[in-house]
């Protein structure tokens, strides 16, 4: 667990300079640039506590963020997914030289048999971000299986470690690995082997049913705050996006767990 300091000159931080940092997000929710927003800053295993600003509801006048506030985190998700693979080859139970057909049989078409995993893992297996029916996978609330499916059946866009792209699409892959090797969930795994751990009751691949009246809304500055567009049924604030627990952005946390587990990455 993190110690706590009130004070940031006590951690070799300059209290002048978080103030003007808080007075960036203070402006930019006064604005209308931001609904809301927490942020929390450690050095040395010692740190400041959370500060918030704004609301997590769409509707004006909605509940304030706060300490306790859950936030759906998108593409750091992916770092802790890598994280889980990288549990098992410590383990000894594959290789990230090992290809990626050897452990998915399924996935060993057009292609795709020269991928290894630590392609899956430095964007360079050549697997696109996301699937070209994406958009309609998702409007029809397909399942995680479904996106894997079609994962196995779509072209490389290069031949694997030629060029660098980022892929999502390799992110899947990869708990699609991990749970094959597991035999369980990576919801599952992830909360058995990280979350529970280090004592992260807030921190989810999904969000938990028992949480999800703490959990902010989803607004994108600039622009439509929902992917799919406003009223649709299968946005970032949908139950199905919440219940979907995809490895390539769909966890949840709070300000503070966040900090938690970076500092175990330290």
């Amino acid at each position: 667990m993190l110690d706590f300091s009130g004070n940031p000159e006590q951690i070799g931080l300059s209290e002048q300079g978080m103030l003007e940092a808080y007075g960036i997000l203070e402006t930019a929710v006064a604005q209308g640039e931001l609904m809301g927003a927490g942020i929390q800053v450690a050095r040395g295993g010692v740190s400041l506590p959370p500060k918030c600003f704004g609301r997590r509801e769409l509707k004006e006048g909605g509940a304030p963020v706060d300490s306790d506030t859950i936030f759906l985190v998108a593409s750091i998700t992916k770092p802790i997914v890598v994280a889980a693979v990288m549990k098992l080859v410590q383990q000894g139970k594959l290789s990230l030289e090992d290809r990626v057909v050897y452990l998915i049989p399924e996935f060993g078409k057009k292609g795709k048999e020269e991928v290894r995993v630590r392609h899956l893992l430095t964007h360079t297996s050549g697997l696109p971000d996301m699937l070209p029916d994406n958009m309609e996978l998702r409007a029809r609330k397909a399942p995680l299986s479904e996106f894997i499916e079609r994962i196995y059946e779509v072209d490389l866009l290069f031949k694997p470690e030629t060029q660098i792209s980022y892929q999502s699409c390799g992110t899947a892959m990869i708990g699609e690995i991990v749970e094959r090797l597991e035999g369980v969930p990576l919801r599952d795994f992830l909360k058995t082997t990280f979350f529970d751990p280090i004592e992260l009751e807030d921190t989810s691949l999904g969000v938990r049913e028992d949480r999800r009246d703490r959990v902010s809304e989803v607004k994108l500055p600039g622009g439509d705050f929902e992917y799919g567009g406003p009223g649709s049924d299968w946005n970032w604030n949908s139950e199905y996006w919440h219940s979907f627990g995809a490895p390539w952005g769909g966890m949840f946390t709070t300000t503070m767990e966040l900090t938690e587990l970076l500092q175990v990455f330290l």
